[in-house]
């Protein structure tokens, strides 16, 4: 309270790290963060946690916790718990020994009324009613003994844990944890040797020359003044033990690559779509939009896309490198680092997102899940989430079944002309959203102008087309067996893929569309300014729905209208966005 704001206060040491100094919390005033932050906002909401729970605030707390734990390890026929260390407790009376090492035994004997805590680098011993003076000891003594207070053998990092095994002068053994897709940055040591060797999982190690993956039982030694990177690329963790020997083995040691050596690529990208002209199609995209569509019906625009039926073409005002380039070559050129390690575990662009004119309803059509697609038609299967951007008075589409259904029905209705009679029939208007899983029966209704994100596939199963006509006046092929193959028979559930309501965050009113395992999207009414921190996990997609604005990363501008798409590469970096707007933002 009375303070000026704490983003004035800090400084940057590190691209993810503020640092701040003791002037700043020596006028804070000394509350628990319930009271001075959770009881006092208006933005949470109670969800029932179905769990076993009991409120740790001492040791006599953590006393009765333990008790339970060794009851229940007694009952399933051991001893002990797997966190608790081993103890011998000889003529006491009232003695508590809670021994926080597995391999170092505490030996009580002849004793009365004391608390003995045992941790890896620490111990505390004191009579049970004045236990909690810790509290008064930590904060009397924190300036001598900081590095036991706060600092334990396990260092938490943004890409992992370290653990100190051992530590003497001369030499340090530590155990090493990366998570999936972690990435320590590129560094040497001037006056200490590393030595790795994997226990678990597929470490990737970058050299100046070349690279290697280490599995299981393989190692490496990294001389001084070797610049080196490690990291994960894998979906699992990786575990490894780590040795230095030196004459400096502390954190100290250490030089940095300058980080704007590491990629010369820009960030942000404009994009231009690819057209569909199918018959259902209208002309809101060129008369609304402003779109130099081709075509005089345009159904589609594929804003982002490396789909090869339609991929978009990336725009340089300047007639750079880049200059007309198609999305799909502009990924298999440079995926893996402007993608996201979060995009790995695919073997190509996972999303796609289009604009979709409905002038006319569209086929009554099932998509397939990955498994299916995979094996009959070479690629992704299809999840796709539907944003309203426009929609004519009285305008529904269907999405699912009313009631479970079994195929044989669905098989007749599809024959006898009264497939719609069973689907779930939803009218919507501007601002709705409707999740789509793969094997949903669905259809977009006439009048209706959407937003789509969805898998990057074009594989769709055609189960009805109230009887149209192509181009050429011939049906439109149908894909009924196939249909039927992966159809979803049970009743359509709305409301369960992370839609949240809209809630207010500075100059925006935010709102998750959509949260599933294949991307998450978000809308911003924007009516100033917004700024997104972005990491290594995954790109951003900005699509424009309404109003003007300024995207801006770094030393990079551009400004965006209605309608317009832009890509922005995966990293640590700060997007600006500044206007009066309405977007969606997409990522990994």
């Amino acid at each position: 309270r009375n303070l000026k704001p704490v983003s004035d206060q800090g400084r940057q040491v590190s691209p993810n790290t503020i640092r701040y100094g003791k002037e700043l919390f020596s006028g804070i005033e000394n509350v628990s963060i319930d009271k001075c932050l959770l009881e006092q906002t208006d933005r949470m909401s109670v969800v029932r946690l179905r769990c076993n729970w009991q409120d740790i605030s001492d040791f006599a707390a953590y006393e009765k916790y333990t008790k339970a734990l060794y009851e229940n390890a007694g009952a399933a026929g051991t001893n002990r718990t797997e966190t608790e260390g081993p103890e011998i407790i000889k003529n006491c009376r009232d003695v508590t020994v809670l021994n926080r090492t597995t391999d170092h035994l505490v030996v009580a004997n002849d004793l009365e009324n004391l608390l003995i805590v045992n941790t890896a680098d620490a111990t505390y011993i004191s009579s049970k009613e004045n236990a909690d003076d810790i509290r008064d000891i930590v904060q009397d003594n924190a300036e001598s003994y900081d590095a036991y207070f706060n600092y334990g053998p396990v260092g938490y990092r943004p890409w992992g844990t370290r653990e100190i095994i051992h530590k003497s002068p001369g030499y340090r053994v530590r155990r090493i944890m990366l998570y999936p897709g972690a990435s320590l940055s590129m560094h040497s040591h001037e006056k200490r040797n590393e030595n790795y060797s994997v226990v678990t999982g597929v470490l990737s190690i970058e050299l100046e020359n070349r690279q290697v993956k280490l599995h299981q039982g393989d190692g490496i030694n990294i001389l001084p003044g070797m610049m080196h990177r490690l990291y994960n690329d894998t979906d699992l963790p990786v575990i490894a033990i780590e040795v230095d020997t030196g004459a400096e083995i502390e954190e100290r040691d250490m030089v940095h690559r300058d980080s704007e050596t590491e990629s010369v690529l820009p960030s942000l990208y404009r994009l231009r779509p690819a057209y569909k002209d199918y018959l259902w199609g209208g002309d809101r995209l060129k008369t609304v939009y402003k779109k130099p569509t081709p075509y005089e019906i345009t159904a589609e625009s594929w804003e982002l896309s490396a789909h090869p039926a339609g991929p978009s073409q990336i725009v340089d005002a300047e007639g750079g490198e880049f200059s007309d380039m198609s999305f799909l070559e502009f990924i298999e050129k440079h995926g893996p680092e402007v993608m996201g390690w979060k995009s790995r575990i695919f073997d190509r662009f996972p999303i796609l997102i289009k604009f979709i004119d409905a002038k006319k309803s569209l086929s009554v059509q099932i998509h397939p899940d990955d498994d299916y697609a995979f094996v009959k038609e070479g690629e992704f299967g299809k999840n796709e989430v539907w944003y309203v951007m426009d929609a004519a008075p009285g305008s529904y589409l269907y999405c699912g079944l009313k009631q479970a259904t079994p195929k044989e029905e669905i098989r007749r209705r599809i024959e006898d002309h009264t497939i719609t009679d069973i689907l779930n029939k939803v009218e919507v208007k501007v601002g709705d959203v409707v999740f789509i899983p793969a094997g949903t029966i669905h259809a977009i209704g006439e009048g209706i102008f959407i937003c789509e994100i969805q898998q990057s596939s074009n594989c769709t199963y055609r189960v009805y087309d109230f009887g149209r006509l192509d181009k050429n006046g011939k049906p439109r092929e149908l894909h009924i067996e196939k249909a039927l193959d992966v159809v979803d028979t049970e009743a359509y559930e709305q409301n369960a893929y992370g839609l949240s309501e809209p809630y207010r965050e500075g100059d925006a009113t935010i709102q998750t569309l959509c949260r599933c395992k294949y991307f998450e999207s978000t809308k911003y009414i924007v009516d100033g300014e917004i700024t997104l921190k972005m990491d290594d996990a995954s790109f951003r997609s900005i699509v424009i729905l309404k109003g003007d604005a300024v995207i801006s990363t770094g030393d990079e501008s551009m400004t965006a209208a209605p309608g317009e798409s832009f890509f922005i590469s995966a990293g640590r970096k700060v997007v600006h966005i500044t206007g009066k707007c309405e977007i969606i933002v997409t990522n990994i």
